[in-house]
């Protein structure tokens, strides 16, 4: 099994999208004969996850996309946390500001808020 801090995000594998359309066809003749119960959660995951390890040599760079895919939180926390402090950043009356500007802003507000959060913990 892979360990977090090893999988590698898709943005810093820029051949990947190449390999899984050069394996595609690996990984439609893979699961052939498989079938898994979709309305039980609690079957589903293990069963999904055992047919990953046992056929990650099959299915070529896919297996890689899995991994990488399956290290996601699957929860939209993230999200909320960014739309919240766009709220907080910008009124209804910036609503036509420049996304760049929004964007820089919130960086900002975001690096300043980091810093802020370890000096206090120094």
């Amino acid at each position: 099994m892979a360990r977090l801090e090893v999988i590698v995000p898709f943005g810093a594998r820029p051949v990947l999208m190449a390999e899984l359309q050069r394996d595609l066809h690996l990984y439609v003749a893979a699961p052939a004969g498989f079938t898994i119960d979709h309305g039980d959660v609690d079957d589903f995951t293990p069963d999904i996850l055992t047919w990953w390890k046992n056929h990650a040599t099959e299915v070529g760079a896919r297996s890689e996309a899995a991994k990488i895919s399956f290290a996601m939180a699957p929860n939209s926390a993230g999200t909320e946390r960014a739309f919240s402090m766009l709220k907080s950043l910008f009124g209804s009356n910036q609503d036509s500001a420049l996304a760049d500007f929004i964007r820089g802003s919130m960086m900002l507000h975001y690096n300043n808020s980091k810093l802020a959060s370890e000096a206090a913990k120094a």
